[in-house]
């Protein structure tokens, strides 16, 4: 990607792990224990299907902020 000008980046949807979904969160400066990204992981997964394509990171951080509250 880099040799034409784009950036690598995480992808979260329905086939994410929990991998996936911490390094995502790190991106935001959020660090997910396993078990948060475990508790996490079956909402995003619903939701991606419900919607049938990946989520961007602002939809993902709604999700994150519906499941665990709103951040500081």
């Amino acid at each position: 990607p880099e040799e034409v000008g784009l950036l690598r980046q995480i992808v979260i949807g329905k086939h994410s792990g929990t991998a996936a979904l911490k390094a995502k969160f790190a991106e935001f400066g959020i660090v997910l224990t396993d078990h948060h990204a475990q508790e996490l992981l079956p909402k995003i997964r619903s939701v991606t299907i419900s919607l049938k394509r990946n989520l961007f990171d602002k939809e993902l951080m709604y999700v994150y902020e519906d499941y665990f509250g709103k951040r500081d």
